[in-house]
């Protein structure tokens, strides 16, 4: 593996490859006072999908991945740091640390093997960050961002970065996903989620799983639909605080809001429409049937 020490033990990994000429300006900037007391490393390995090249040092190791095509895989160390300096694909292991987008768009991953822990962060390119397993925290960068989580648990942040256009896609696991001041898609699919809205206006698509939605500020839209494995939903501020949210039901069967609401039932400052057929429910709090009348949409 072409990997080349930089330093043998740091704490400022930035300072270590500051005269480094290969390594951009980018890199050297979110390295700045990064601990690297267990080595700072260059590596330009190429790996492929099938066969990545293995990134493996003591704890607290910095690993910078030149290059525009690599593809490698952290090994067991703990509190490592990994960043992609042009464009790369970084799997993270078994231990523990941070992975990071370069400018040049990169595609950030955890192993399907649990018991590792990363933050895995974009920078100003175009990322897809991906959980499979473990614990983790994502957040997608300034570019156009696609956040996938496949399992484990998960805090998730969307829209958090000015600039940032960021779709999130939520299949399963036990997530907690926080919108920004962006406007973003979040659609969740399966899994336990709690989703909390930020200053934007956000889309926020139920598809199946257990789930608790607040839209925050900004005019959010709650798409709620049948993918064929149902869903029980508590959305927790529709249009509170003044914002005129939207929600939509597409492929549920309803084709009256008269006939869809003369259905529902509301007690207790809640509000619960049940589509049976599809073993859908939708739980709208702090909220009246009267109030929803006007918001509804139907496909």
């Amino acid at each position: 593996m072409a990997t080349t020490t930089v330093s043998g033990g740091t704490t400022n990994a930035g300072s270590a490859v500051s005269s480094d000429p290969n390594v951009s300006n980018l890199t050297k900037t979110l390295l700045n006072n990064v601990n690297g007391s267990g080595g700072v490393f260059t590596t330009n390995s190429v790996g492929t999908p099938s066969s990545p090249a293995l990134v493996q040092g003591a704890d607290n190791s910095v690993f910078v991945v030149e290059g525009t095509s690599n593809v490698v895989q952290v090994g067991s160390q703990r509190s490592t740091y990994v960043i992609a300096d042009q464009k790369a694909t970084i799997a993270g292991g078994t231990g523990s640390g941070t992975i990071v987008g370069g400018a040049g768009g990169a595609l950030l991953g955890t192993s399907t093997v649990p018991g590792g822990s990363y933050q895995l962060l974009g920078s100003t390119g175009n990322d897809t960050i991906i959980a499979a397993a473990g614990n983790n925290t994502i957040q997608g960068g300034a570019g156009t961002n696609v956040e996938g989580v496949f399992g484990g648990s998960n805090i998730v942040g969307v829209g958090q970065v000015s600039g940032a256009n960021d779709t999130a896609v939520i299949t399963g696991g036990n997530n907690t996903i926080f919108g920004g001041q962006v406007s973003s898609l979040i659609g969740v699919t399966g899994g336990t989620n709690t989703v909390v809205g930020g200053a934007a206006a956000e889309t926020i698509v139920g598809g199946g799983g257990n789930n608790v939605f607040a839209g925050g500020g900004g005019q959010d839209l709650f798409l709620f639909t049948n993918l064929g494995v149902g869903g029980n939903y508590t959305v927790t501020d529709f249009g509170v605080g003044g914002t005129a949210d939207t929600v939509a039901f597409v492929g549920l069967g309803a084709t009256s809001v008269d006939k869809l609401l003369a259905n529902a039932t509301e007690s207790g400052g809640s509000v619960k429409i049940t589509f049976a057929s599809s073993n859908v429910t939708v739980t709208f709090q702090n909220t009246t049937i009267a109030s929803l009348r006007g918001n509804i949409l139907l496909s």
